[in-house]
């Protein structure tokens, strides 16, 4: 099975000269924006978020339902992603959803991003079961008291572990190929890399540590310098190539818990927002006008019109680009692919 890491090196059309595509590659579902973990770093943190986000809940199940009717009329998509905000084990449906998207056919792969502390023996099994394929675990410190300070949680990095491993011995009981185990940690310090890398290079299918970055402007200064040094202080090490559009809203599409779609799987607030399937099939949102505009706005250099993309640094992680794409061009494709819509200039 390929590696987590590979997925986003490897077989990438070219974007620049394919848009618009007549389906997302990527849908990511908000299966929960809760969350126990208030981590410093993430705007679940927020002592508001639940305000500032407007919604806190798990997804229902029949609009999930619906979800997945929509995805069923579009080509299948590259990649499910079953997180957005929060922790998706919180949602005693998860593992009912990824079978139900499993036996749909709507995507080549299903993943899972999780911060492990409810990933108990039952859970475990039911991910195994599920028709899964990627598990991510994200990490966040292989110290106490640093993960105190970082999740504002009662778990510790024994119990993360514990939870992690087990995982891994029953899959392997199992004789399952899948979920693939991929572990990742939040870029701290050297000596806490080299712990991290130690204890779950023996335990993950992979292991590797990451940058964070700034979620549509949400950055805690408190944390600069201190859990992850490379948040606005070395900029070149965590993005290393510079664009002036976001290739996100053109593969990508997010459904939150409460229905609403934005663009991006950082915008937690929704300034992106570009359609909700409680009103709008996912296919009509993907081919609509709120979508374009966004996309022109990108293209044209006004994302700082957007408080959700103005100071973002999502857009730098992408492998793809679209820079070189006029706004113009992209609308005389668009009505050439779809259907033709009023002049948006």
């Amino acid at each position: 099975m390929r590696k987590y890491s590979e997925l986003r090196s490897k077989d990438r059309i070219g974007l620049r000269e394919s848009v618009p595509l007549a389906s997302p590659l990527t849908v990511h579902v908000e299966t929960t924006n809760v969350c126990n973990f208030r981590c410093v770093q993430c705007p679940t943190g927020m002592p508001d978020y639940a305000s500032a986000a407007g919604y806190y809940q798990h997804m229902p199940m029949d609009l999930y339902e619906k979800l997945i009717s929509d995805m069923s009329r579009l080509s299948p998509v590259k990649s499910l992603k079953m997180y957005l905000m929060g922790e998706p084990l919180l949602n005693k449906n998860l593992g009912k959803m990824i079978k139900m998207a499993r036996e749909a056919g709507v995507a080549e792969r299903i993943e899972v991003t999780s911060n492990a502390s409810m990933l108990t023996r039952e859970r475990a099994l039911e991910l195994i079961d599920s028709g899964l394929d990627y598990l991510r675990v994200s990490i966040y410190s292989v110290d106490d008291v640093r993960q105190r300070e970082i999740t504002k949680s009662k778990f510790t990095p024994a119990e993360v572990l514990h939870n992690v491993t087990q995982f891994r011995n029953l899959r392997d009981q199992m004789r399952s190929a899948t979920p693939f185990l991929n572990a990742e940690m939040l870029s701290d310090s050297p000596e806490a890399n080299a712990s991290f890398l130690t204890a779950y290079t023996r335990v993950a299918d992979e292991a590797a540590v990451t940058y964070p970055h700034n979620w549509n402007g949400y950055e805690n200064r408190d944390l600069i310098g201190s859990i992850a040094p490379a948040t606005g202080v070395d900029e070149e090490k965590s993005f290393p190539v510079k664009k002036d559009a976001c290739a996100f809203p053109f593969y990508t599409l997010a459904v939150r818990s409460n229905g609403t779609v934005v663009t991006c799987c950082v915008d937690w607030s929704g300034g992106t927002l570009v359609g909700n399937i409680r009103t709008e099939s996912l296919g009509d949102i993907w081919r609509g006008e709120r979508l374009l505009k966004l996309q022109r706005m990108h293209l044209e250099g006004r994302r700082s019109e957007n408080a959700s993309c103005q100071n973002c640094t999502a857009l730098y992680r992408s492998p793809d680009s679209v820079d070189g794409l006029s706004g113009e061009e992209l609308q005389e494709r668009w009505e050439a692919a779809f259907v033709p819509l009023e002049s948006l200039v």
